[in-house]
């Protein structure tokens, strides 16, 4: 029977039971997700990146009408009353537009994929605050199973101290012994609700549970090169970074297009000697341009290089930070493995110290050193769980199996900025 129990211990702590699950309910986190300040910002974002979107689409020049009178004297005697007025705007020479419609609609994508993308985040956070609470308040619990098993012990060195059959040194030791439980679990107890109230304060729309659940390790890592790929292939940072690139290009071009000034074309009339001279004409100008429309075409040139720079540096990156959430997966559980082997004969050799201390077989000396290392073994074990937990968890988001969904969209929305006005 012994050979089975290192299995059965593992799977108590490990797996819970069906349909169970130590986080929120998945409606719940959408919620919070939703009101958070940042999507908020988001979506404004986005909205922002629409208007942007339609005044490039409309030309940026209006039509512009300009007009004069004058009196004319001639020797002092004739005066003639003479006017002229003209209508005029700017044309964007050909391709122009074309462009403008396309930096409009890869603005509008950018801001999508930058609102998924602190969606991310915003999960990343959320489960970050959500472990630490649910692991806080396990030590606490711990702490205070502490204080319970010290004050049993120090209520049999009383008994025994009546009886003549205890030294009041062994009850001095049992009473520090309890002294400094109690003080741990004040103060886990302290940061439990420290944890408690930080996640309460960033996410005030998500409800926490009278009770936490208790942290449960994860399965073990199957098929790791699968989620490195899942990691990359479903990233919108990534493809935030791409269409940043694709921005900057389409400026970059948009600005050697405007090494050639647009013309002003119009019509004038006017009416001079009281009307006995008249005419209709059509008015062109043309900027000659400058030094500025070089230097800002190199610019945004540099500009589109940098963000290609950048595209490729976050596909590097990207992969790193995939490699490492799988490494952590793998290592973090094992490292709970271990702890969790260790609780395991702890929890055994405490059980027989204790009722070797009742029996009179072990000696109050043995019993608290016996407590604090199991108790430091327990703790090692729960902390080991709960990162095991979270490098899970964040394999999961990063994969966006969990909380972010991984489906397209973005493209549709934008793309009828890309057509000719």
């Amino acid at each position: 029977m012994k050979r089975f129990l290192p299995a059965f211990f593992f799977l108590i702590i490990a797996a819970p039971a069906a349909g169970q699950s130590f986080l929120p309910a998945d409606d719940l986190v959408q919620d919070a997700l939703n009101s958070y300040p940042a999507m908020t910002a988001s979506r404004d974002e986005i909205s922002a990146a629409r208007s942007e979107a339609m005044g490039l689409r409309a030309s940026p020049y209006e039509w512009t009408l300009s007009g004069g009178y004058t009196q004319r004297v001639i020797d002092n005697q004739f005066g003639f009353n003479e006017f002229d007025a003209q209508i005029t705007k700017g044309i964007r020479r050909r391709g122009k537009s074309r462009l403008d419609g396309e930096i409009g609609a890869l603005g509008i994508e950018a801001a999508q994929l930058s609102s998924t993308d602190t969606r991310h985040q915003i999960a990343l956070e959320l489960a970050t605050l959500w472990i630490e609470w649910l692991s806080k308040e396990e030590i606490h619990v711990i702490d205070q199973a502490q204080v319970d098993a010290l004050a049993a012990s120090l209520e049999i060195v009383s008994k025994r101290l009546a009886n003549d059959d205890a030294s009041q040194l062994e009850l001095e030791l049992a009473q520090s012994a309890l002294f400094e439980a109690k003080s741990a679990a004040a103060n886990s107890l302290g940061d439990a609700q420290i944890a408690k109230a930080m996640l309460d304060s960033m996410f005030p729309d998500l409800p926490l549970p009278q009770h936490p659940p208790q942290l449960f390790a994860p399965d073990a890592v199957a098929e790791p090169s699968a989620w490195i790929e899942k990691i990359i292939s479903r990233s919108y940072e990534t493809e935030l970074a791409k269409t940043q690139a694709d921005y900057a290009s389409a400026r970059a071009k948009r600005s050697r297009l405007d090494l050639k000034p647009d013309p002003e074309v119009g019509l004038r009339t006017f009416s001079e000697s009281n009307g006995d001279e008249v005419g209709l004409g059509v008015v062109v100008s043309i900027p000659l341009g400058g030094p500025r429309r070089s230097a800002s075409a190199d610019r945004d040139a540099a500009r589109a290089s940098a963000a290609m720079a950048s595209f490729a540096l976050k596909q590097r990156e990207l992969r790193a930070a995939a490699q490492k959430d799988v490494t952590l997966a793998q290592s973090t559980r094992l490292t709970w493995q271990q702890a969790a082997s260790a609780r395991q004969s702890s929890e055994a050799a405490i059980a027989r110290l204790r009722r070797g201390y009742e029996l009179g077989d072990t000696d109050i000396s043995e019993l608290l050193i016996a407590e604090r290392r199991h108790i430091e073994t327990r703790k090692l074990e729960a902390v080991a769980r709960a990162q095991s937990a979270f490098a899970d968890v964040r394999l999961r988001i990063d994969s966006h199996e969990l909380w972010i969904g991984h489906g397209g969209g973005h493209a549709n929305d934008a793309a009828d900025f890309h057509t000719e006005p």
